[in-house]
């Protein structure tokens, strides 16, 4: 018995010190920043605004791994308003001004239950035909949703372009979207033990 239960105590071990760690890559796209000409004569560089976070099989919120610090600080829900409608959202593991090209956020604690990661990316002032400038609106195009399935077994997962949310509902026309869809040039999750 005694035995058993020191087996036992070794594997909880083992699996906690020879866990998964996971990093996902954000590659920046060729409208990653962009200019607008504001009153048409000083020129704003813009960076987007992106979330990143897991769900669950019914698509509820399990954790926020990123969000660029003016959505966590000033709440702009109508730059990620996927990100925003999930009433549910947790403490963000990781906030920060918008890197200003790639970068990587590592997620040491994988969640089993885990079954979509999503990102949502959105840049201000990008307008083309199907979204106008309109005065007063800075929005443009609507964000971008990426989604993948979380396959456990797996090295690598990419997520693709997956929809734009309006209407309280998630559209999967990206066809009116231009720049919108070259904010991101890759987005992928890479998974590796911890104990490499």
């Amino acid at each position: 018995m005694k035995k058993n239960l020191l087996l036992f105590v070794l594997i909880i071990i083992t699996c906690i010190i020879t866990g998964e760690d996971m990093k996902v890559s954000i590659t920046a796209g060729a409208e990653w920043n962009h200019t607008y000409w504001f009153m048409k004569i000083i020129p704003v560089k813009l960076s987007p605004q992106i979330a990143v976070w897991t769900a669950d099989e019914d698509d509820k919120l399990i954790e926020t791994l990123f969000v660029t610090e003016k959505n966590s600080k000033i709440n702009r829900e109508e730059a990620l308003p996927y990100w925003g409608s999930k009433k549910e959202r947790k403490e963000m593991q990781i906030t920060s001004a918008t890197p200003k090209d790639n970068f990587s956020i590592h997620w040491d604690k994988p969640t089993s239950d885990a079954s979509y990661i999503y990102a949502e990316v959105n840049n201000s002032f990008d307008y083309n035909k199907h979204y106008p400038n309109v005065k007063g609106d800075v929005d443009g195009q609507p964000s971008l949703i990426y989604r993948a399935e979380m396959n456990h077994d797996a090295k690598e997962i990419f997520l693709e372009p997956y929809g734009i949310y309006q209407d309280n509902q998630i559209s999967n026309d990206l066809s009116k979207l231009t720049g919108a869809l070259e904010i991101l040039s890759e987005i992928k999750v890479e998974v590796s033990d911890s104990a490499d």
